[in-house]
């Protein structure tokens, strides 16, 4: 997401917080989901640049220095 392309990855763990299915990338579990995936994104380049670009800020809004600060701050003052 970081580079501004859709991400594919297995719908679990990690993946399941920070990719928004059909927004910025694909979720998928089972073998044949991979190539549909990939297949949508090959067939409408104008919806993967959308999606990446919706990915890449997602990523500067979550986990960029300037975002970690802000939460830093928030949970400091929360708590003292």
């Amino acid at each position: 997401m970081n580079r501004g392309t859709p991400v594919i990855a297995c719908n679990s763990g990690g993946p399941k917080e920070t990719v928004v299915p059909g927004e910025t990338g694909f979720l998928v579990q089972k073998d044949s989901e991979w190539g549909e995936a990939m297949n949508k994104i090959v067939k409408d380049p104008e919806f993967a640049a959308f999606m990446g670009q919706k990915g890449l800020k997602s990523v500067h809004s979550k986990f960029s220095l300037r975002s970690f600060k802000q939460k830093l701050e928030k949970d400091l003052i929360t708590k003292y």
